[in-house]
């Protein structure tokens, strides 16, 4: 049994993978932006009181609405628990990175920072205040600091966790970029590969033919995701990655395509460039997830939904998109997908729309997805 969790924390991720047949494991991943830090406790004490073990707590990059919520969760809970509970951290850090590449020690490494820089839009003094967090909380001794596609993680129960993101080349250049960042504040906007273009105010039939995969940001590129494997089930989890990037490195691993999927959860809540047809085409599924509330009118890009049906033409079967918000209600009002959209897509069942609540969807024998969980929040 697989139960996925996407968490409501708004315009940020926070994954949850609860798998097992008598005693449960449980993998988090992310932990959203600020203010969510109570709900990453709640999740952390629901397993505790559960008496079953986090085999692995993922942060995939340094962006703020990834981690903040995390570092605040992981800072308030009870020293002990956490450490009876956390056996694994995965994280890639600048001195590792540093020290795994030959690159040249920089003076502004992490732990030399005493008091972070606070960026609200960048995020990387949160990196750097995550790693005092797990200093404090004894948790040090179980990071694993230098993640890159290649890498094979192999947990209990037939666990495999397979890295198909970063690439050194891309952790390199977060190394040169965590160190500037350390330095000096610098006002970067996140960007979503939003073009000039009102991608909502389109048809989805018009948007099938927009490129996509484009994100250059040196955050995202650095993002860790990973294919999530149990027994039968295979899963991916892409962060905020570039799908370049991702699709080379699970290539470099010994994969062919296509590799069916279970479940993606989409990279980058939704953004048309950390998504490509390649990246689709080369892991064919039924479901997907974007984790976003919608605020902003950025994300989901529409012209992701549109490529979600057209690459899986061929497959008769309807192509779910799961969501944690109401977002073409609560942000669009109704209004995000047009008259054919809905006569010809959303009305004939071809793409299906799904708010996640704590009830939850089984897509297959055994895999059960929510967007809530009535135990937490």
């Amino acid at each position: 049994m697989v139960e996925v969790f996407m968490l409501p924390v708004e315009e940020g991720d926070f994954l949850w993978i609860r798998y097992g047949k008598d005693k449960k494991s449980n993998i988090l991943i992310d932990g959203g932006p600020k203010g969510f830090g109570d709900l990453y406790k709640d999740v952390l004490l629901s397993i505790y009181n559960r008496d079953e073990i986090v085999e692995a707590v993922i942060f995939t990059h340094i962006d703020n609405d990834h981690i903040q919520g995390a570092l605040e969760g992981l800072a308030n809970t009870p020293k002990e628990i956490v450490q009876e509970i956390v056996k694994r951290i995965y994280f890639n850090t600048c001195n590792a990175i540093q020290r795994e590449l030959s690159l040249k020690k920089s003076d502004c490494a992490e732990e030399k920072i005493l008091v972070p820089i606070w960026n609200e839009k960048y995020g990387v003094g949160e990196a750097i205040t995550l790693l005092d967090v797990l200093k404090n909380q004894g948790l040090s001794d179980r990071l694993t600091d230098f993640v890159v596609a290649g890498q094979q993680y192999d947990f209990e129960d037939n666990v495999k966790i397979k890295i198909i993101s970063p690439n050194e080349k891309e952790l390199e250049k977060l190394a040169k970029e965590w160190k500037e960042e350390s330095c000096k504040k610098r006002e970067k906007d996140i960007l979503y590969g939003v073009d000039s273009e009102i991608h909502y105010k389109k048809d989805l039939d018009e948007l099938k033919k927009v490129q996509m995969g484009s994100d250059s940001r040196v955050n995202n590129r650095s993002s860790i995701a990973f294919l999530f494997l149990y027994h039968d089930i295979k899963m991916l989890f892409l962060g905020d990655a570039n799908p370049k990037i991702c699709v080379d490195g699970a290539k470099s691993m010994g994969i062919t395509f296509p590799y069916n999927v279970d479940l993606i959860k989409l990279s980058h809540h939704g953004s048309k460039a950390n998504t490509s047809n390649r990246l689709l085409k080369s892991f064919p599924t039924q479901y997907y997830l974007v984790s976003t509330d919608g605020s902003g009118m950025k994300v989901p890009n529409k012209a992701v939904l549109a490529h979600l049906p057209a690459v899986n033409e061929n497959n008769k079967e309807p192509i779910w998109l799961f969501c944690n918000y109401e977002w073409w209600e609560d942000i669009y009002h109704g209004w995000y997908f047009s008259k054919n959209d809905k006569k010809k897509y959303l009305d004939t069942g071809r793409l299906k729309v799904c708010f996640l609540d704590e009830n939850g969807v089984e897509i297959k024998g055994g895999v059960k997805v929510y967007g809530k969980c009535s135990e937490v929040g």
